[in-house]
């Protein structure tokens, strides 16, 4: 068996014209893990936590913390944190998502041979850009809303 290393992912199916890759459908995966996985937390906030609502209460305040230490002002921190988390949180997953054994064993048999459904979803760089383009705009616009537009281009 040859090894081969692409860099594009591989082409699952079409959904019209639109190219379903293997990246973006274990990217689709992670996302609604993660939508689940806060709902089910939400669903289950107590007064008094417990173990669960710990850890993410501890995620939570020390990245508030952290990002409003890089930040610097509290109404700035209310306004970019949602981003950085969540970005951070769904790169953190997807990374570790990597580890799973047995991804490449998951297949769809192809004309060109076999497919892997699953691959490593910051392989592609389609999602880093995109991930860096919404990061970099979002970054512009609330320095522009917090510092007016006439501070923000002097």
């Amino acid at each position: 068996m040859e090894l081969s290393v692409k860099l594009a992912p591989d082409i699952l199916f079409f959904i019209g014209s639109f190219p379903v890759t293997n990246t973006f459908f274990w990217s689709l995966f992670i996302s609604l893990f993660l939508i689940i996985f806060t709902l089910f937390v939400r669903t289950r906030l107590k007064l008094i936590p417990g173990g669960l609502q710990n850890i993410v209460e501890l995620l939570l305040e020390s990245g508030y913390s952290f990002v409003k230490s890089i930040i610097g002002t509290e109404k700035k921190t209310q306004r970019i944190f949602p981003l950085v988390f969540t970005m951070f949180v769904f790169i953190l997953t997807a990374n570790l998502a990597a580890y799973i054994p047995g991804q490449s064993a998951i297949t769809l048999a192809r004309q060109e041979g076999p497919v892997s459904l699953f691959r490593a979803i910051m392989s592609d760089y389609s999602m880093v850009f995109v991930m860096t383009l919404i990061t970099f705009l979002t970054t512009q616009i609330v320095s522009i809303i917090v510092h007016g537009p006439f501070r923000y281009f002097g």
